[in-house]
């Protein structure tokens, strides 16, 4: 993009960083976490605010455009298609879409000294807080997990597993009994979900609670980890683990 046609939109830009302001509280509270030093922790939410009022449009239009430069190359980027046409038919799409995406065959910014770090290993993650949001009506208890990167393993989708048996709503799945207990609604969330990059993985529960399942928040926080604890108990699937795997595998 031209500089001056990135001035002129100042408006939309203002508007980015509003909307980058804006985000979940959760979020903001949870990158807070990690240790000092740790890329997670870097971008605070006082640095955002810093950039909110105090925009230099040229320099930031300079440091886009060199981090573009640096980090936007075809040998750092990775590309699924998925099509009904013959494999060839698609390879000659790909080359004609993305033949000239500039490489200029520097490697990444080297994170590696941070591979076998725990950056959540913090006594502040390990802690309940509560988050009031003015506009929500609805109570949300999230759980969350920190587990080493899986994203070596990404073909065999490991990563998946444990999300697959907590997030079940069948019969004597967690989500039934909550439900059984009127601690849960049956019409809304309820969701388990992998995070994964290449420095940490993250295993994160949401649950909406009624307001009984407000009153009675340690016995749900209870049968979430006794549900836990039978699976442990209980070991391994090979069904579900080949389950997924099949759904989910390509070539």
């Amino acid at each position: 993009m031209p500089k001056h046609v990135f001035i002129e939109k100042q408006n939309a830009i203002k508007n980015e960083f509003q909307i980058l302001f804006g985000k979940s509280r959760y979020e903001q509270l949870f990158s807070s976490f990690a240790q000092t030093g740790h890329p997670t922790n870097k971008f605070s939410v006082d640095h955002l605010i810093k950039l909110r009022n105090n925009i230099d449009y040229d320099k930031l239009y300079d440091v886009l455009n060199k981090f573009k430069e640096r980090h936007y190359c075809a040998h750092r980027m990775k590309l699924a298609i998925q099509s009904r046409f013959r494999l060839n038919t698609m390879e000659k799409f790909v080359k004609v879409c993305f033949a000239d995406i500039p490489n200029n065959k520097m490697p990444p910014d080297n994170f590696s000294k941070f591979k076998n770090a725990l950056p959540f290993d913090t006594p502040a993650f390990r802690k309940m807080y509560k988050i009031k949001y003015d506009e929500e009506h609805l109570t949300q208890l999230k759980i969350t997990w920190a587990l080493p990167s899986f994203s070596d393993f990404y073909k065999c989708n490991s990563y998946q597993y444990i999300p697959r048996i907590i997030g079940y709503k069948g019969e004597g799945s967690l989500i039934s009994y909550l439900r059984q207990k009127m601690w849960s609604p049956s019409d809304n969330i309820f969701d388990c979900e992998s995070q994964q990059n290449s420095l940490y993985g993250l295993i994160q529960l949401t649950i909406v609670l009624t307001s009984e399942g407000r009153k009675y928040l340690e016995d749900v926080l209870n049968a979430i980890f006794s549900f836990i604890n039978l699976l442990k108990a209980t070991g391994p699937q090979k069904a579900i683990y080949n389950d997924i795997y099949e759904q989910n595998n390509f070539r």
